[in-house]
């Protein structure tokens, strides 16, 4: 993941234009942005600018009861992300959740570009919210956590439902 994100940081995500920059020549892929066809697949759209991401992003920081904010980078986003009011394990928690976000945009990419596979916002969402849950019980191996809370308000339930096993 550290890799992943870093290569994001540094703009060497292999999208397709970066790919056609370096002399790739793509057979029977559209250059477009998976999302919205609509611009060359560029990592700063792709993650960041398309409408379809910027309403992804929306709700995972809705789901973290957070204010989302248009942002024209990672850099941008990263300091988004870093500045949230939060402190301790949950900071924690919501660094994790960020980065698998980041991570199942990638994956969900690759499924769209490569086999096809057209997926639904909801699908989107709750797909990145149960890898985070994963990432976070394999980090967190004594919290425990409802798998329903944790879908519908991860903040909120890590205060009132949350709790470390007494093992």
């Amino acid at each position: 993941m550290r890799s992943f994100l870093w290569m994001l940081a540094i703009d060497r995500i292999h999208t397709k234009e970066f790919l056609i920059k370096r002399g790739l020549k793509l057979q029977n892929i559209l250059i477009g942005c998976p999302w919205c066809e609509r611009v060359p697949e560029r990592a700063n759209h792709l993650f960041f600018k398309c409408k379809f991401i910027e309403g992804f992003w929306y709700k995972i920081f809705n789901w973290w009861e957070a204010e989302w904010e248009s942002v024209e980078g990672f850099d941008e986003f990263y300091t988004l992300c870093y500045n949230m009011k939060l402190v301790g394990i949950r900071k924690s928690l919501w660094l994790i959740s960020i980065s698998t976000a980041c991570w199942t945009v990638w994956l969900v990419r690759n499924g769209l570009v490569f086999e096809r596979k057209m997926m639904t916002m909801e699908t989107l969402i709750f797909q990145s919210k149960m890898r985070a849950l994963l990432w976070i019980r394999s980090v967190y191996d004594g919290l425990l956590m409802q798998e329903s809370s944790w879908r519908i308000c991860s903040n909120r339930m890590f205060k009132d439902q949350c709790m470390w096993d007494s093992k």
